[in-house]
């Protein structure tokens, strides 16, 4: 193999030839030269070539066997290949296609004529002798190329498999020893011919594709003297090796500049550009290659650089002087370049006369984003001339020896540009300031002037125009002490009056052009946030530019923006701005994703700019409602799909969605989230890569998936970023996406207020005053109670913190969950003292924080997002060492099972933790499995929730100690897993548990009423919403077994298995035969409430109407008022009003009648009524009936509900300060209140 060359369709070989090879009679056929592979595990096969006369004499296909010819470039795309003909010294350029059916076809034909071929052909016919054959293929693993010996051919060159079949070594014939009639190896690759050239000395040669993009077309032909060439694709530029040995650079025909090489033969080379120099020379550290030698690769090969002795300019003008270019003269390497290999790039190899190689790098056009940015633009709206010639004097001016560092590139852009259109920038005061000197060539270094070490004038005029000058004169300390003014001389070089620009200059025709193009690029870096930097650099010559364009739109427009930059502005409007890349995704995405507009993927962005632009209120004609009214009908699925195509055609990646502005980026996440979640199969690999599935395209290529929309377990991926106040301790919050909540809250600081009120980490405030009579130990008792008092409202916190940042945390499975500390300590002021309750001087309750650790647990894991990638090692791995924190880590395992994490955990762990016994982790557990698998009726949770319930255990069970909370937690455990299923075997245990007597013995004698609620909560969520079609339960007379556990009555007789139990009475309850409402009232109502459900059931509802009578009332618990009063709204669900009216009908007219106000001082007096019971049930009754109204509408932000709520809400708090609470007992009203 000669030479090997990608293309886009697979490998192009090229076999390497020997003069012996040379055909010596009319009946000996060359070998094919050109050889193709499209795939590794594809055979290689010949190349064709499909030419007309003149070349090979006729239009035909034949196999490219031309021994002369060989490819000297191949370009992808166009698909293009360049071959050179030593004998003739000609240029080809060819087409390189796939093989049509026809032109094998014609290859066939030809194979079965066996004609011979002329003798002054080199490439053969195709005949039985050219034929390739699979059957006689030899083993690839022979010395020679294989591909050649699948020919069939005679010849006196010998060959393996010709001595494998022939016997003799001396057999000169010249016939064929294969069969002719074998199997062609059909040919992949053809080579269509062009264009030849038509002289033979080095030319250049354009040629551009037609309208209809289906043809190339060559044009006109401009001759080049030279001896050799290589491309900087980099550049878009050649390197030209001249007669002379000079190195020039071309973009196309126009000639950029030469190239030197000086110091030529000392041992470090220099590469620069002649032409205009900059103000002043600076190292050309940016085009430079490294100061070492390389290894040594077939014969000397350096790759070093200095700097070039080039004489500093001053004179800024001379940026514009073309004939400055040949001034300057080098030590020339002319008579020692051989010639240029190897471009890479804009990298390229210099072969010398002795043998030896440089490498050297030719400059980019620019290394800032933002000058490429100002390039790119300027270049894509000027002519093609009068772009190709600003470019050519930006990179001259650019890259003259010891040019410009980074940090002043914009500023030499800025001068080069305002140059080329007629700008004297001596005369611009603030073009006058820009720093050229970011980093001086230490050539030139030395010959600046040594700055004076007394001053000038300049240094006093210079602080005086500064703007620290400017602040401190505007600073109110300045006019308290009536300080004067001092007079500034104006700068030098301010632009006056009457200078006017060169309108003989390149570009002073296209200014206002310039301006738009630059103005669209503002707009565009607006759009990323890497540019801040340089969008300050670019306002202020937009600033300039609008001045003289007198555009007072845009300087008022740039003011807003950047007030500091511009000082006068008046508004009028002139251009009318477009839309560059960026910009257009910005109105795209809105238009179709947030409008609904399908329309915004195929029409110009700029039709609706008037429609997403703030201020612009128009009135919709009817065409405009009528597609307003349509957008619903198309899925916000089917949107999204359409805008991540067109992000996907346009060329829009993540790395660009990353650095948009988040406000813009939104609606564009939102839309790859949906697109995420329900992809198509038969998306391309670049939508897939878009939206993070690179899966589905790899499965589709192994054709392994449906067409059909797909299931997805991925969420886009958390931009969640953390809180800048890493000082504070971590109060569980710190998750928070700050920049959505901006976005959301963007006018107030409600989410700060929001995260100040829910911290639980920090002490709390203890203000306590010391009056004189009170001495120091009653002092700090004093205090202990306050703190006793603030503790009970800290402990309410994490429930409220729980839902402010549910789902908010994805975490990292090599770190444990941060659970924020409740600290139930204070300080008091103002020495800041520390407060603590342990300190024995007060009464504290016992285990006072366990459920509030618990619940502390719990918010801190509903921070876990569902799609967080957590496994059971991870859980296990939080497990506390400290026993302190066990209660915060079983609340945590609840948490983890509300969010469907806990079905990760694996059995054995289960058990685990179930054998420790300790109460709060088992409580934590089962709640938390539950809740994992609700209403899935799963067995294997239904056995492990039924060893803590005897009543779901057989009557021959060994009877195990299970702490009574653990019990509870089962029972709700099972109405979880069995939610709304209607088992009645399930419903029937939990029927007779609500009423389940004390014993036997000693049994089921404490906290009976937790355990009757919570089998009264289970039996309303199993039934949950059925109402009266409760399927194969009439039997059990559910309904009327609940009526009586609430309103009392005779018990009836205990069925099921454990009858046998309840037999023997309780040694320490003596109920009797009745039922004890105290203990079944609850449970028996929220039951009833739950199955009758937005029933509408006036019939069930009747039942749980307050009493209206005075004797009647009697005998029901205000509280038992309040859970009658929700229940009978949750049934009648549609009747619910957000309404003060509606909430005092549900007030029997007894009690409205005889009520005294909530802010009555005395209470009157009655014979026949108790108005103290009068009082506390109207209290209770609207209690319950605003609770039922907050469910209603929860979430629902309707304003007439919250108006409502809120005047009861002020009501109740102005009451629990007056008087009128020694009417009811205080705990009871409280309660009441609480529950509102």
């Amino acid at each position: 193999v000669a030479n090997v060359w990608p293309t886009k369709y697979g490998l192009l070989f090229e076999r390497s030839s020997s003069s012996h090879e040379v055909p010596l009679n009319p009946t000996r056929e060359p070998l094919p030269t050109m050889f193709s592979m499209l795939h590794p595990l594809d055979e290689i096969t010949p190349m064709v070539c499909k030419s007309g006369a003149g070349l090979f004499g006729s239009a035909r296909v034949q196999y490219v066997a031309d021994y002369s010819m060989r490819i000297v470039f191949l370009n992808a795309e166009p698909s293009i290949v360049m071959t050179y003909d030593s004998t003739q010294c000609l240029h080809a350029i060819w087409v390189l296609r796939r093989v049509k059916p026809e032109n094998y076809s014609s290859i066939h034909s030809q194979s079965r004529s066996a004609s011979s071929p002329s003798i002054h052909s080199r490439s053969p016919s195709i005949s039985n002798m050219a034929a390739l054959s699979r059957s006689h293929s030899p083993a690839l693993g022979v010395h020679s190329f294989s591909g050649v010996q699948r020919f069939n051919f005679s010849s006196h060159t010998q060959s393996p498999k010709r001595h494998s079949i022939c016997q003799s070594p001396n057999n000169t014939s010249t016939d064929s020893v294969f069969t002719p009639e074998t199997e062609l190896i059909v040919p992949e690759l053809c080579i269509d011919h062009l264009w030849t050239e038509a002289v033979t000395n080095m030319s250049c040669v354009k040629f551009q594709e037609s309208n209809d993009m289906s043809q190339l077309i060559f044009g006109a032909v401009t001759n080049i003297q030279a001896k050799d060439a290589a491309p900087v694709e980099s550049v878009d530029t050649m390197l030209v090796l001249e007669g002379n040995g000079n190195l020039v650079l071309y973009t196309g025909v126009v000639r950029v500049g030469k190239v030197f090489i000086p110091g030529f033969p000392a041992p470090s080379l220099s590469l620069s550009i002649s032409n205009q120099m900059p103000c002043p020379s600076t190292p050309l550290d940016n085009i430079n290659t490294p100061s070492k030698s390389l290894n040594k690769h077939l014969g000397p090969f350096d790759e070093q650089g200095i700097l070039s002795p080039v004489p500093e300019l001053r004179d800024s003008s001379k940026l514009q002087d073309s004939s400055y270019i040949d001034d300057c003269t080098f030590q020339q390497l002319a008579t020692f370049i051989h010639s240029v290999r190897d471009p890479v790039q804009n990298r390229v190899t210099l072969d010398l006369s002795n043998g030896s190689m440089v490498r050297i790098t030719i400059p980019e056009i620019a290394t800032s984003e933002l000058v490429k940015r100002c390039l790119q633009g300027i270049k894509y709206i000027l002519p093609k001339e009068v772009a190709v010639q600003m470019l050519v004097r930006w990179y001259n001016a650019y890259n003259a020896p010891g040019g410009p560092s980074y940090y002043s590139e914009w500023n030499l852009f800025v001068t080069c540009l305002m140059n080329m259109m007629g700008y004297n920038t001596d005369r611009v005061a603030w073009t006058q300031n820009l720093d050229f000197e970011g980093s001086l060539s230490p050539v030139i270094a030395p010959k600046k002037a040594r700055p004076s070490e007394t001053g000038s004038d300049e240094d006093w005029e210079y602080l005086l125009n500064s703007d620290y000058h400017k602040n401190v004169e505007s600073h109110p300390l300045a006019k308290a002490l009536q300080l004067d003014p001092l007079e500034m001389k104006s700068p030098k070089g301010n632009l006056s009056p009457s200078h006017s620009l060169d309108s003989s200059t390149l570009l002073f025709p296209h200014i206002p052009t310039i301006f738009c193009v630059l103005h669209l690029i503002y707009e565009e870096l607006k759009l990323n946030c890497l540019m801040g930097e340089g969008i300050r650099s670019l306002v202020v010559l937009l600033v300039q530019l609008a001045r003289d364009l007198k555009l007072e739109a845009y300087l008022d427009y740039y003011c807003r923006d950047y007030p500091v930059l511009v000082k006068t502005s008046r508004q009028t409007c002139i251009i009318d701005p477009g839309i560059c890349e960026r910009s257009k995704l910005l109105v795209v995405s809105v238009v179709l994703y947030v409008f609904g507009d399908e329309r915004a993927v195929s029409n110009e962005a700029s039709n609706y700019l008037t429609k997403i632009t703030s201020g612009q209120r128009k009135q919709q004609t009817e065409q405009e409602e009528y597609e307003c009214s349509s957008r619903h009908s198309t899925s916000t699925s089917s949107l999204a799909e359409k805008l991540v195509i067109w992000m996907t055609n346009v060329g829009f990646t993540l790395r660009d969605l990353e650095s948009l502005p988040f406000g813009v980026a939104l609606p564009i996440r939102d839309a790859i989230y949906h697109c995420r979640q329900q992809p198509a199969s038969d998306w391309p690999e670049a939508v897939c890569l878009l939206i993070g599935r690179q899966d589905l395209s790899k499965q589709a290529c192994e054709g392994n998936l449906p067409k059909c929309k797909a299931s997805d377990t991925q969420v886009l991926s958390s931009d969640v970023p953390s809180t800048t106040e890493s000082e504070e301790e971590d109060d569980g919050m710190n998750d928070m996406n700050q920049e959505v909540m901006s976005l959301i809250w963007s006018e107030d600081l409600r989410v700060q207020e929001v995260r100040r009120l829910l911290q639980s980490a920090h002490p709390v405030r203890v203000n306590v005053v010391q009056m004189p009579e009170v001495s120091d130990h009653e002092y700090i008792e004093e205090k202990e109670n306050r703190l006793l008092q603030l503790c009970q409202r800290t402990m309410a916190l994490p429930l409220g913190r729980g839902m402010f940042t549910l789902f908010s945390y994805h975490p990292v499975p090599t770190e444990p969950l941060p659970i924020p500390k409740l600290n139930l300590t204070g300080r008091a002021p103002p020495r800041n003292t520390t407060v603590d309750l342990n300190s024995g001087n007060i009464d504290v309750p016992p285990n006072m924080a366990c459920w509030a650790n618990f619940h502390n647990g719990v918010a801190a894991g509903l921070k876990i997002a569902p799609a967080s990638q957590i496994d059971s090692a991870w859980i296990v791995y939080n497990k506390p060492k400290n026993a302190e924190l066990a209660n915060e880590y079983a609340g945590f395992l609840m948490a983890l099972g509300l969010n469907g994490h806990l079905t990760k955990l694996a059995t054995l762990n289960i058990h685990d933790y179930l054998t420790k016994g300790h109460e709060m982790t088992s409580i934590g557990l089962l709640l938390g499995v539950s809740a994992a698998k609700l209403g899935t009726m799963d067995m294997s949770i239904t056995r492990l929730l039924s060893i803590h319930i005897p009543a779901l255990l057989p009557p021959t069970s060994t009877e195990l100690d299970v702490p009574h909370n653990v019990q509870v937690a089962a029972v709700i455990g099972i109405g979880l897993v069995y939610q709304g299923t209607a088992h009645r075997h399930t419903a029937e245990v939990l029927l007779s548990e609500i009423g389940r007597p004390p014993g036997p013995e000693m049994e089921y004698c404490t906290d009976r009423e937790s355990y009757s609620l919570a089998a009264g909560l289970a039996l309303g969520m199993v039934c949950l919403g059925h109402g009266s079609n409760l399927i194969g339960m009439s039997d059990l007379n559910v309904p009327e077994q609940l009526y009586q556990y609430m309103v009392g009555g005779h018990r009836r007789f205990q069925a099921g298995v454990h009858r046998e139990k309840h037999k023997s009475p309780s040694y320490q309850i003596k109920e009797g035969d009745t039922i004890n409402v105290d203990v079944t009232c609850p449970g028996a109502t929220l039951a009833l409430a739950m199955i009758y459900l937005k029933t509408n059931n006036r019939s069930i509802a009747d039942w749980l109407r307050a009493p209206d009578t005075m004797y009647l009332l009697d005998f029901v618990k205000p509280e038992f008022l309040l859970l009658r009063t929700l229940a009978r709204c949750l049934i009648l669900w549609d009747d619910i009003l957000p309404s003060s009216k509606w909430i005092d009908s549900n007030v029997p007219q007894i009690v409205r009648e005889n009520s005294v106000s909530l802010h009555a001082t005395e209470m009157p007096s009655s014979e026949d009524l108790n108005l103290e019971t009068l009082a506390q049930a109207h209290v209770y009754i609207t209690a319950g009936a605003c609770l039922s109204l907050g469910f209603r509408f929860a979430g629902s932000e309707n304003l007439a509900a919250f108006n409502c709520l809120y005047t009861f809400a002020k009501d109740f708090m102005k009451c629990l300060s007056s008087a009128t609470a020694s009417i009811v007992s205080g705990n009871k009203f409280t309660s009441g209140t609480n529950q509102t």
